[in-house]
């Protein structure tokens, strides 16, 4: 039985990546929500559905595409992605957010 070995990230790029990640100012990544040109802070990264990708939102974004998640699961038993015109059954489905 053949086992490959695992293979060890380069130092000098490890080192590097975690030089430029503990210098990292989040207050210049700003929200890229596509609903409005919005000028606050990135606060969470959105990790949309496929095809839909990712996004960096602002708290406001966030809380606001929440509370018209769950009234939509409420009122409807889904909600829709304006962009890609799938429905989702859950929150989870459609949207995962991790704090940045």
């Amino acid at each position: 039985m053949s086992m490959t070995p695992a293979i060890e990230p380069d130092e000098t790029i490890t080192s590097a990546f975690e030089d430029v990640v503990s210098g990292w100012d989040a207050s210049f990544l700003r929200c890229q929500t596509t609903q409005i040109e919005c000028r606050n802070p990135a606060t969470w990264m959105a990790v949309l559905h496929k095809p839909c990708g990712h996004k960096p939102i602002c708290a406001v974004h966030y809380n606001l595409w929440l509370a018209k998640a769950v009234l939509s699961i409420a009122d409807y038993g889904y909600v829709g992605c304006p962009d890609c015109y799938q429905d989702f059954a859950t929150i989870d489905q459609a949207a995962q957010f991790h704090p940045l």
